[in-house]
């Protein structure tokens, strides 16, 4: 919207050999830095994403090792309650079912 604005203005002014004016020619440097600035930018996007890209397999192998981790965990909880509460059942005299049935297979 500004920078065709301008860019007539200056064709006028050097149509008529008149100078173009501080302040417009302050203006334009402006709307350039500007320009310059957004290039930049969407440049570092596009390698942000590159860089995203390549770290998606990390992030995947982390995932399946907390998946592994819980597992694990819930594999001693389980264990671990069920020694409990076998030696809860030796405690009251009942038969020891788990360990002689394994044996006997």
């Amino acid at each position: 919207l500004l920078k065709p604005a301008l860019q007539e203005y200056k064709q006028q002014a050097l149509e008529k050999n008149q100078p173009f004016g501080e302040i417009f020619e302050l203006m334009e440097a402006l709307t350039l830095m500007k320009d310059q600035e957004m290039a930049e930018a969407g440049e570092q996007r596009k390698r942000e994403g590159e860089e995203d890209i390549f770290k998606i397999p990390r992030i995947l192998k982390r995932k399946e090792r907390i998946k592994k981790l819980r597992s694990d965990t819930l594999l001693k909880k389980r264990n671990v309650l069920q020694k409990k509460k076998n030696i809860g059942k030796n405690q009251r005299g009942w038969p020891q079912r788990g360990r002689l049935d394994k044996r006997e297979n």
